[in-house]
């Protein structure tokens, strides 16, 4: 059974708002909302709340004395210290689940959520090509918008420029590299704050990049073979969608864990020929068949003129749906 995370806040209408933001996310929890004191200790008598998130107006003895995992207060920003830990409730729900899940525990959401996530274990969908990388990336992004309408997909960028921050105008934290980094020092817990660092465009949920990284290049096949199980392992998305390049030193491995392949190119006798070396190059029996497709070129994107419709609004857009309707991808 999932573990279960409470919110109560007597403001009932940011706590609407609050989870029906919690609804759309991924999180490894059963997500409880609680508008008043009595109904929250009535169900913490029933079931065991490993999360909860109280606000201050909310607070009180019979509160306190709940047996729950963790205690969060959410509060209106009094700067006197708490015996519980506390995240500020006026700002973004994406960051207020942030901090939350960083006052988490590592070992409880590691331990605890694990068994449960990897009965679940998504695909992982590749795409690479012949393309320039950024008209892969937008095809990339427009194909995981269309499969999101069906199911959960976590995009993750793995070219080494891709520009994705600008065009979001975004900024984060904690990026790919510092999983990356955490990997490789074997740190407990690593994928803890997975949940918290996601970010969404549109349906489509993406772990932000740095504007630089380095890391990919410094991986071999292996680590990257470990790292995207034990992310698989983790996540519970459906859907894992990697957009590779050339600068991946594991490329063949990351394929061969792929369980469905796009390559990109274009139709004319020049990419034909590449596309037949590129075949040979990577031919390998223990990795599924290529499926090579020649989308149109993307509309331009200008950084501050970024929205979701215009991914799947684009020609783009419709040549995927006529392919996923055709051959199925």
């Amino acid at each position: 059974m999932p573990l279960v995370f409470a919110v109560c806040d007597v403001e009932t209408e940011y706590a609407i708002r609050f989870m029906e933001y919690l609804n759309r996310r991924n999180l490894p929890f059963e997500v409880q909302m609680f508008t008043s004191v009595p109904p929250l200790c009535e169900y913490a008598e029933r079931k065991q709340i490993e999360l909860l998130l109280i606000s201050e107006r909310a607070m009180c003895d019979e509160v306190r004395n709940l047996k729950v995992g963790k205690m969060i207060l959410l509060s209106e920003g009094n700067k006197e210290e708490t015996e519980f830990p506390a995240v500020y409730k006026y700002q973004s729900s994406a960051q207020v689940i942030r901090e939350v899940l960083d006052c988490y525990s590592a070992e409880r959401i590691a331990a605890q959520a694990a068994a449960d996530i990897r009965k679940k274990q998504g695909k992982i969908t590749g795409v690479y090509g012949l393309l320039e990388p950024a008209r892969q990336m937008l095809f990339s992004l427009t194909l995981g918008q269309i499969l999101a309408e069906s199911q959960s997909v976590l995009y993750i960028n793995l070219q080494k420029y891709s520009g994705l921050m600008s065009l979001t105008g975004e900024e984060a934290e904690m990026t790919l590299s510092d999983l990356l980094f955490f990997y490789r020092q074997r740190k407990k817990g690593m994928f803890y704050r997975l949940p918290g660092m996601i970010r969404q465009i549109g349906r489509l949920d993406y772990i932000p990049v740095p504007f630089f990284s380095e890391d990919l290049g410094e991986l071999s096949g292996k680590e990257w073979r470990g790292f995207l199980e034990e992310l698989r392992n983790m996540d519970s998305h459906d859907l894992m969608l990697l957009d590779l390049s050339d600068g991946l030193r594991g490329l063949p491995c990351i394929l061969d864990l792929c369980t469905e392949l796009f390559f990109l190119s274009e139709e004319d006798a020049f990419s034909l020929e590449k596309r037949q070396m590129l075949e040979k190059e990577l031919e390998s029996e223990n990795r599924v068949r290529p499926q090579w497709l020649t989308p149109p070129p993307a509309e331009e994107i200008r950084e501050g003129q970024w929205f979701p419709e215009t991914l799947t609004d684009s020609a783009v857009a419709e040549y995927i749906r006529k392919a996923i309707k055709q051959d199925g991808i």
